[in-house]
């Protein structure tokens, strides 16, 4: 399977089945292109917002899959991690300490607080640097 089948598969339950635009298609910010996807796909050593594209996931890849949608007028936004096969000691451990980090940093979350902060605070915890959102353990 390939990032841009996901990418397919994605789009294709977006607006067939959750009757939702992907708010990702062809956004673009002042002075950039527009994006040409509806999901980003960071595989490996891609940090994020990685472009879906035609190479082939193998066995012990990580991909980090990116999803925007709008619905009835609200954007809302997941982002997940999921090893293909079976993955090293090293990139299981990565998934797990970002995705604990996430969740620690969302139950610190209050009004004013940023919830990176929280993250980053939770992985500098467990011996992981974040270096503007590119982790390190």
């Amino acid at each position: 399977m390939t990032s841009d089948q996901l990418d397919a598969l994605a789009h294709d339950y977006i607006v067939n089945v959750q009757q939702a635009i992907p708010a990702l298609l062809n956004y673009a910010p002042g002075g950039y292109s527009p994006y040409p996807k509806s999901i980003f796909t960071s595989v490996n050593h891609t940090i994020c917002h990685g472009i879906p594209n035609d190479k082939a996931l193998k066995k012990g890849d990580i991909i980090n899959i990116d999803i925007t949608v709008i619905k009835d007028g609200w954007h809302g936004g997941t982002s997940r991690m999921f090893m293909v096969g079976e993955a090293s000691i090293a990139a299981k451990r990565l998934c797990a300490v970002t995705y604990d980090a996430m969740w620690k940093g969302i139950a610190m979350v209050k009004p004013g607080m940023r919830l990176g902060t929280c993250c980053t605070d939770n992985l500098l915890l467990v011996g992981c640097a974040d270096v503007q959102n590119m982790v390190h353990c």
